[in-house]
């Protein structure tokens, strides 16, 4: 089992904002959380987006698995979530 999910940013123009990707406890470790990312990204792509942001806390799977799919940290204007949490972004052009 395993979900995901990316919807127009509200705080980052002509930007999807990846808000979900999930996998099940028991289907971890397959690779399924890059498989949906990467599908997640040609929607955006067809969509016509010039890139995708997101944002972590206090996950290191996730963190990690943003970095090696081409993530890159930044500090967004207008910071919408935790004081602590990690915002990435990929360039999709």
């Amino acid at each position: 089992m395993a979900f995901a999910g990316v919807v127009p940013s509200t705080h980052v123009a002509n930007t999807g904002y990846l808000c979900r990707v999930g996998v099940a406890i028991p289907h971890r470790g397959r690779g399924l959380q890059v498989r949906l990312t990467r599908a997640l990204e040609a929607r955006a792509q067809r969509a016509g987006w010039m890139a995708i942001v997101s944002d972590t806390t206090d996950n290191c799977f996730s963190a990690n698995n943003f970095i090696r799919q081409g993530y890159r940290l930044f500090e967004p204007v207008s910071p919408w979530a935790w004081q602590h949490t990690l915002y990435w972004r990929k360039g999709l052009v």
